[in-house]
């Protein structure tokens, strides 16, 4: 799981609230997401925390933490925390965000969103913001890198099915288009004759 840290404007100069997103990088799902006062190890722990209990993962099938070198990251705290959980450590090199690069395009996506506001006054108003949207993105919003599938949908297995289903529609279109085109007598394109 990709996991990172970005900062939300408040309205109110040098004053931020910081949204900690956990994603399953596989299927782009937000698997876990929380916003705080506060850039700690505490509050990504926590963030990692309700991920784990939301996805209900069990202790011998613990994903794989990939961050940058960010001081939340790297803390002794942090460390034991996933050590104590079993979870394996991935570090970004310094100074790389291509190495994390599903994450940084998840705050790409969430701070370009037609609906994002120019500040949120309070943690609730975040809150109750970045609800609506990550059960959007999971739940409605076709990703393109993943098919034209929910993030949901592919986490669930569920696209599996969907992307067999187009791809028969397509076939079946295609032998159409081919049937109605020879009863036109459209002409396949023959490579042209060079002119002298």
């Amino acid at each position: 799981w990709a996991w990172d840290i970005t900062k939300l404007r408040t309205g109110v100069p040098h004053r931020f609230w910081y949204l900690y997103a956990v994603l399953d990088q596989w299927s782009r799902k937000v698997v876990g997401w929380h916003v705080s006062e506060r850039e700690t190890s505490a509050e990504a722990r926590r963030a990692w925390d309700q991920a784990i209990l939301a996805e209900g993962v069990p202790a011998e099938r613990m994903p794989v933490s990939l961050s940058d070198r960010g001081a939340q990251m790297r803390s002794k705290s942090t460390s034991t925390f996933f050590q104590d959980l079993g979870v394996g450590q991935l570090f970004a090199r310094p100074r790389t965000p291509n190495d994390n690069p599903f994450v940084e395009s998840l705050f790409a996506t969430v701070k370009t969103a037609p609906a994002y506001p120019d500040g949120f006054a309070t943690i609730a108003e975040a809150m109750a913001y970045f609800t609506r949207f990550f059960a959007w993105y999971n739940d409605e919003h076709l990703h393109t890198r993943i098919g034209m599938v929910t993030p949901g949908q592919k986490h669930s297995g569920e696209a599996v099915k969907i992307l067999a289903e187009r791809e028969v529609i397509k076939q079946r279109t295609m032998a159409q288009r081919r049937l109605v085109n020879s009863q036109q007598g459209v002409p396949n394109k023959e490579p042209e004759a060079a002119v002298s």
